[in-house]
């Protein structure tokens, strides 16, 4: 998790990334900047805090009304799609669980017609719930691509190897539109730990990574993964070549990352500062360390 910070202060955990962290006092401002270490001010501590929260429960935040205001406002070229959601007997209900789940993966829900459009399409054949939400984000497949490729332009990606491919398709049980994951713990275990390595390899390396699966088995990884890594990108694969937004490059799945859930800001907080291995702050970075002041 990097080197330790050469300054007196109280150990404690960045509050938005979950990183390793120390406050210093405001006094040894000047001296953390000479050494390399950012200092960021406590609004902006507080700020990253605020909107890392908002960002995690934004699903939750949006009610019924919300959602019955978002189909009233579209703009009347769009209103047609929302008469031919109700002709398929697909309510404000359904359509407001949609935009939560999508939320819940922090995918963008701006395009809202595209997103009905998804669901018109999906209402039409799918059955159970995860595979109407398929259908939505094979509409959105663009958009999510845009979302998760880095800076060097290109989408980072962990993917699953053959073998446990294999394994998790075996452990599904359940009719086609119920499928339930029944996987031995200890396989889990040895699952995630390799998930960990593989994410603690791509941190190392300044990337970000999603983890690529198949449809069918997307949703299972994404409720194992999501109580060790919240927030975790899960990507799909399109059906549709042209709907991908550009390069990718991949790690191969015997390994992969967790990380802890975020403590709470702590009052009194002053400044922080983080080390890189380039001299610029990322929060993303493992190595990332902070300095503050109480």
């Amino acid at each position: 998790m990097g080197h330790p910070i050469p300054l007196p202060g109280e150990r404690t955990t960045e509050p938005a990334f979950g990183l390793p962290a120390i406050w210093i006092e405001e006094t040894l401002r000047e001296e953390a900047q000479a050494r390399g270490l950012t200092v960021v001010d406590p609004t902006s501590v507080l700020v990253t805090h605020l909107t890392e929260l908002v960002r995690d429960h934004l699903a939750e935040l949006l009610s019924f009304a919300d959602t019955q205001k978002l189909l009233d406002d579209l703009p009347r070229e769009h209103q047609k799609l929302v008469a031919d959601l109700n002709a398929q007997q697909v309510g404000t209900g359904t359509i407001q669980r949609v935009l939560q789940a999508l939320l819940a993966e922090r995918v963008s829900i701006r395009d809202l017609p595209t997103i009905l459009e998804g669901i018109l399409e999906g209402a039409a054949s799918a059955r159970a719930f995860s595979a109407l939400l398929a259908t939505v984000r094979m509409r959105l497949a663009r958009q999510i691509t845009d979302s998760l490729t880095g800076p060097k332009g290109y989408v980072p990606l962990i993917t699953l190897s053959a073998e446990w491919e294999r394994a998790f398709t075996e452990a599904l049980v359940g009719p086609p539109e119920d499928r339930q994951l029944a996987m031995a713990p200890s396989k889990l275990q040895e699952f995630l730990a390799r998930l960990r390595d593989a994410f603690d390899r791509a941190a190392a390396a300044g990337e970000q990574p999603a983890l690529l699966a198949s449809p069918q088995l997307r949703p299972h990884l994404r409720a194992v993964i999501e109580r060790f890594r919240p927030g975790h990108a899960g990507h799909q694969p399109s059906r549709d070549p042209s709907s991908r937004a550009g390069p990718h490059r991949g790690h191969d799945l015997s390994h992969a990352a967790s990380r802890l859930p975020r403590p709470h800001l702590r009052p009194g907080a002053r400044a922080r500062a983080c080390r890189t291995r380039r001299g610029r702050a990322d929060p993303r970075d493992a190595t990332c360390q902070v300095a503050g002041s109480r």
